[in-house]
């Protein structure tokens, strides 16, 4: 579970290094609004890693409703970001849909990746 959650980690890291390397996404990148959803989605992936470590030894049908949940509610989760952001009139509403879309594809991929760890241990 520690590397899973330094993986994460890493992973918001190199979103952060990227957005403001990047410069089209230079100005979205360097706000704390920007830094705050990308530890958020950091933060989340480390505590669905642990909730799913600990549905590891429930039934076949319990582990597969807890990734699913936990799929659904992050996808729920980034249209609830993308709306509020664009409701609320900020700066840059394409570049920031696109961004967070981003950082939720690469956070469910990792996810994705240690579910599979997860289940050949198993």
């Amino acid at each position: 579970m520690k590397t899973y959650a330094i993986k994460s980690l890493l992973l918001a890291v190199a979103v952060l290094i990227i957005t403001n390397l990047t410069p089209a996404f230079y100005n979205l990148g360097s706000t704390p609004l920007w830094v705050g959803v990308v530890a958020f989605y950091s933060l989340l992936n480390i505590l669905f890693g642990i909730w799913l470590k600990k549905a590891q030894n429930s039934s076949p049908l319990g582990f597969s409703v807890m990734v699913n949940g936990m799929t659904a509610s992050k996808m729920f989760i980034t249209l609830g970001i993308i709306t509020v952001y664009l409701v609320t009139g900020m700066p840059e509403k394409t570049k920031f849909a696109l961004g967070v879309f981003a950082v939720f594809v690469c956070n469910s991929a990792l996810f994705v990746l240690g579910t599979n760890k997860i289940i050949r241990k198993g």
